[in-house]
């Protein structure tokens, strides 16, 4: 989720009729101004891998309103700045009346409506999962008409006035299909973010600075903002006042220049906001004071962060925040961890769909009952196995705990020194130990582990979060307890689709331990070294995003 945050495409939209095109030259030239600004350095320390890409549109190119007959061109794939060689958008400055689209309606207002929409929904780009923050930056100076009307119908009902003193009325009888709400369903629909600046002097009668047409793109792409509501990081239609100017204006590439930072600094608050939430059980740490001091999330952050997670981690913003709002670390294999009394320890996870955290529950259940049989041989293999041939057609002939729950459920292979690591012959010779009185404790020690594993798999199934040493069992008859005052509400699970639930089930309170002393031991000095580097994960420094490079440590 944290790399994916700090990907983001931004495309501008640009209304490419024969008013607008200084606003060519105006784009290529803000964005080349934020590249040589930026280029040198990160932005708030944050890495952030930004393309940009430009599309142009004009009218619709028939007498028929949709998305699929507006004028429109891809003008300039998106690109990664530090990586295009040669420069992708020469072209729009070097002819930029090659680009115009021509108006057969010739009537000003145009089709931003369905720009925006096939922007949003059409547009190259990538994956969501991989790039959850898409920007549209939408430059135009006309408006659209309204949904079943004509142009002339849309300025007589918005404008009478400047319609009773047009000595030209627009003529064109082609009606509009859709409106904002079409919209602001199609931005949501592809996950994009809309930052509108509206230009305005660009095609002006004398004495009128600005237009109708102008004031009815101002109202509608504001009306869109405000139907976005959280999902709109910027609330104000950003203005940029032309004055008939035949060379592009200085305030045009400003207003650009302030889109493209809003949209950074947009992805730097995402970012933030999943740094906060990771120092949650340690907000003393250097790194997580000056977090804190960028201030709180507002609920557009919350609503963008909502996004990332559900793209990239399949999550929404509430299971976001349970996760990073857990004492320790949740991986499928393992992470660097703190508890709240400021220990480091490293805590293994593993990520189980609801079916495969049933199996697991059954077969620990029935572990723990089956270990106090004392007619049965070796009840521990046997009592997996039965659990395991009903769920699974798999053979687990001649394979240890171990081996049967990594094959079954994919929990990591780590060196252990207790129950999973055992083979089949040494689980038979402590049962026989423990049956004449030889050597009670290590089968009563496995024994009373698996039944509180059991018992915790049911306080997960319950939303209940307990200490593991606070679980007592009664192991003649395989019931466990803990205290009420012991037990806290908490949700174990994420709903990833409809239908689909995934466990985060800690290993750490199943049967068994990891060996450190064994690593060394087994794999020699340089075990030593990394079990020195695993006491002290302070030390090691880590970049997720470090572009084009892979994670550097």
């Amino acid at each position: 989720m944290e790399i994916a945050a700090g990907r983001m495409d931004v495309l501008f939209l640009v209304d490419a009729t024969e008013s607008m095109d200084p606003y060519f030259g105006a784009t290529v030239k803000a964005i080349r101004q934020y590249i040589e600004k930026h280029s040198g350095g990160n932005r708030s320390d944050i890495d952030i891998d930004v393309r940009f890409g430009i599309s142009l549109y004009g009218d619709y190119r028939s007498q028929i309103a949709s998305v699929d007959t507006v004028s429109y061109a891809e003008a300039v794939p998106f690109f990664r700045p530090a990586e295009a060689k040669p420069d992708p958008m020469e072209s729009l400055v070097r002819d930029p009346k090659t680009s115009i689209f021509k108006d057969i309606h010739q009537d000003r207002l145009e089709a931003p409506f369905a720009a925006v929409i096939r922007a949003a929904t059409q547009t190259k780009w990538r994956p969501r999962d991989e790039v959850p923050l898409r920007v549209i930056v939408h430059i135009a100076d006309d408006g659209n008409r309204g949904r079943g009307q004509t142009s002339l119908e849309t300025m007589q009902e918005r404008f009478p006035e400047d319609t009773r003193r047009n000595p030209r009325p627009p003529q064109s009888t082609i009606r509009e299909t859709l409106a904002e709400d079409n919209v602001v369903m199609a931005l949501r629909q592809g996950g994009a973010i809309y930052l509108p600046v509206a230009v305005l002097g660009s095609g002006s009668n004398p004495g009128h600075p600005v237009s109708a047409w102008e004031r009815r793109h101002q109202q509608q792409a504001q009306r869109i903002l405000d139907l976005l509501d959280h999902d709109a990081p910027v609330k104000k239609v950003a203005v940029s006042y032309t004055e008939q100017s035949t060379e592009t204006p200085d305030a045009a590439i400003e207003k650009i220049g302030n889109a493209i930072r809003n949209s950074v600094d947009t992805a730097i608050a995402v970012v933030n906001d999943l740094e906060r939430r990771k120092c949650a059980s340690d907000p003393k740490s250097p790194s997580c004071v000056g977090v804190s001091s960028r201030g709180g999330s507002d609920p557009t952050i919350l609503r963008l962060v909502d996004r990332v997670a559900s793209a990239a981690a399949g999550l929404t913003a509430s299971e976001a925040e349970n996760i990073y709002s857990r004492d320790q670390s949740i991986v499928t294999v393992y992470a660097p961890a703190r508890t709240k009394e400021g220990r480091e320890t490293f805590t293994h996870w593993v990520a189980l769909e609801a079916g495969e955290f049933e199996v697991l529950r059954s077969a620990l259940t029935t572990v723990c009952r089956k270990m106090a049989d004392q007619d049965s041989k070796n009840p521990i293999l046997n009592a997996i196995r039965e659990v395991m041939e009903v769920a699974s057609d798999e053979d687990f002939t001649d394979l240890s705990v171990g081996e049967i729950l990594g094959k079954r459920f994919g929990i990591p292979n780590l060196e252990r020194t207790d129950l999973l690591s055992r083979t089949r012959q040494e689980i038979d010779q402590a049962h026989r130990a423990w049956q004449s009185g030889e050597e009670r404790r290590t089968w009563q020690n496995w024994h009373s582990r698996v039944c509180k594993a059991a018992a915790f798999t049911q306080y997960i199934d319950d939303n209940v979060r307990v200490d593991p040493e606070k679980i007592s069992c009664n192991l003649t008859n395989g019931q466990c307890d803990v205290p009420d005052r012991d037990r806290r509400k908490y949700r174990w699970w994420v709903q990833v689709t409809k239908d689909i639930a995934t466990y985060y089930v800690p290993l750490d309170i199943l049967p068994w331990q990891p060996a450190q002393l064994s690593l060394a031991t087994h794999y020699g000095a340089s075990a030593k070294r990394h079990l020195a580097q695993a006491r002290h994960p302070p030390d090691i420094r880590t970049n997720l995003a470090a572009p084009g490079r892979g994670a550097q440590c």
